[in-house]
């Protein structure tokens, strides 16, 4: 499940709204000893390079350079991949503290755009006093982007166009479709990056990430990593404990978790937080009609309609099923990827969900246009031009899969994990349960389990947990504080993916205070809710 959408909040309802306008059992975690893959070779002519800073194409508030690093570690005498870095220069410069490194989660998002967009992703207070760095991580963006299939063939994954393959598949037919397509998407992406492809991988990303660090002039490396970007930051922080400055993990991953157990967690936190906004929406105006009952009865008549839409795009109109105004129709894998989608904020996701919810729900005529618009956007699709926007989809699968032992095949289970979590959950287990398929298939995993992480030796580290996170559970964020030797936990009684910059002042002042002083707060201090409109 993507983890990154978080970051492109400050953009989000402008991309909606102009597009309308315009038209089981879990495994127990690791607690063994880290086995790590150290670099061999001698780094120090990557330190060394020049680098020119020039404007950047496309982009207006940054300036962007290219950094060269070695493909693959133990081979520094061999092929090397260009890195696009992007830097957003302190409004004061004369109380400049150096450089914030950041990255905005995934995998696979790419870093530019959050130092092009600092402003809006980070309070002024910090924007004044630090250069933002943005890194396209390798096969990222414009980072040697990993790419895999044909549009029809991402339209296919997604669930658009007129070729989707179920990624819910529920018949024999289906499921060997379904089979069929994953391991083919693992073997296009291995043919058409057979360099890159076996060299891909967080650790490799913690390691280019400290070359740009020599490369920049910075002794010691401040970082801000938003979701998976705190699995990248506890990566880095575990190679290189004495290079830790002033680190900020917001939306903590677990490292010790596999990926079938980290998906179950992030299912169960996703399922918890849709009945959360059930509950919760009698109290706007917005809400639909046809949802204004207790939480038990509006996820029941969410669950209705869900069940109404078909699973993929029927082959000619069926009577009842909303109009669009696309030549796409709203499926229910669709309306699915929209609703997962909105989960991210409960503020404007909460909020154009209900829209879209009451467009369904409350008219004679019910047009699904805004949850079809919701869809696009979170899988990175332009409605108007139907061109994906980034490779977000592909270099996630292929980081995260890389990353992780290969789960259970779960069609040669004969469906039980897809049922058991169902069962459990039932909005969204399907759909959770059958994504474990294109990892299952990925034809290249790290020979690095996953483990605790301690970075024993390193600065202070500020891990920050949402209690009702739906992308990263709380657990996550507990479990890794208490996992590193130098750990601090901060956590918001909020709603949503993340916590800085959404509306806590106190999250906002703590984490502000630290980056800026060093100080820390108070242990084991817990932000109270905020009251939304």
């Amino acid at each position: 499940m993507r983890l990154t959408r978080v970051i492109y909040a400050a953009t989000a309802v402008a991309l909606v709204a102009a597009s309308l306008t315009a038209t089981g059992a879990v495994a127990a975690p690791r607690t063994t000893a880290p086995t790590l893959v150290r670099p061999s070779a001698n780094l120090t002519g990557f330190y060394k390079q020049h680098i020119v800073w020039t404007k950047c194409p496309g982009y207006s508030s940054v300036k962007c350079t290219w950094i060269k690093v070695p493909l693959d570690y133990g081979k520094t005498n061999g092929d090397t991949l260009r890195l696009r870095v992007a830097l957003h220069p302190a409004s004061v410069a004369a109380h400049n503290l150096g450089d914030l490194f950041t990255n905005p989660g995934g995998p696979g998002g790419g870093g530019i755009d959050v130092a092009e967009n600092a402003t809006q992703y980070l309070p002024s207070e910090i924007t004044q006093h630090y250069n933002v760095v943005g890194i396209d991580p390798r096969g990222v963006g414009m980072s040697n982007p990993i790419h895999c299939l044909t549009t029809a063939g991402l339209d296919s994954l997604n669930g658009f166009g007129p070729n989707p393959v179920n990624s819910t598949p529920t018949t024999l037919a289906d499921i060997a479709k379904w089979d069929a397509f994953t391991k083919a998407f693992g073997a296009a992406c291995k043919a058409r990056n057979p360099k890159l492809f076996d060299h891909i991988g967080t650790q490799n990303a913690a390691r280019d990430m400290d070359v740009v660090r020599v490369v920049l002039g910075q002794n010691k490396l401040t970082y801000y990593g938003w979701s998976y970007g705190t699995y990248l930051g506890a990566w880095y922080a575990q190679l290189f404990p004495k290079h830790v400055a002033r680190f900020v993990l917001d939306g903590a991953i677990d490292p010790s978790l596999d990926n079938m157990t980290s998906s179950y967690n992030q299912l169960k936190a996703f399922e918890n937080e849709l009945h959360r906004f059930l509950t919760d929406c009698p109290n706007h105006q917005n809400c639909p009609k046809k949802l204004s009952g207790t939480g038990a009865q509006n996820f029941a008549t969410f669950q209705k309609l869900s069940a109404s839409l078909t699973l993929v795009e029927p082959k000619q109109t069926q009577p009842g099923l909303p109009n669009t105004g696309y030549p796409q129709f709203l499926t229910q894998n669709l309306f699915l990827t929209a609703v997962i989608g909105m989960m991210y904020s409960d503020t404007f996701g909460w909020d154009l969900l209900r829209q879209a919810l009451a467009n369904l729900l409350d008219t004679s005529n019910p047009n699904g246009q805004l949850m079809l618009q919701l869809a696009y956007f979170e899988d990175g699709k332009d409605p108007n031009t139907l061109q994906y926007q980034d490779n977000l989809a592909e270099a996630f699968n292929a980081i995260s899969c890389y990353d992780y032992p290969a789960p259970p095949n779960i069609s040669n289970m004969s469906n039980d994990i897809a049922g058991t979590w169902a069962q459990q959950f039932p909005a969204f287990g399907q759909s959770f349960a059958w994504g474990q398929q294109i990892c299952a298939q990925w034809p290249a995993h790290s020979s690095v389990r996953p483990q605790q992480l301690h970075a024993k030796g390193s600065g202070p580290i500020l891990v920050v947990g949402t209690k009702y996170d739906p992308a990263t559970p709380y657990a996550g964020a507990v479990s890794l504080s208490k996992q590193l030797q130098n750990g601090h936990l901060l956590t918001w009684i909020g709603d949503g993916h993340t916590a800085y910059n959404r509306g806590s002042a106190c999250i906002d002042g703590y984490i502000t205070k630290y980056l800026l002083s060093g100080k820390l707060p108070p242990k084991g201090k817990v932000c109270p809710a905020v009251r939304r409109p």
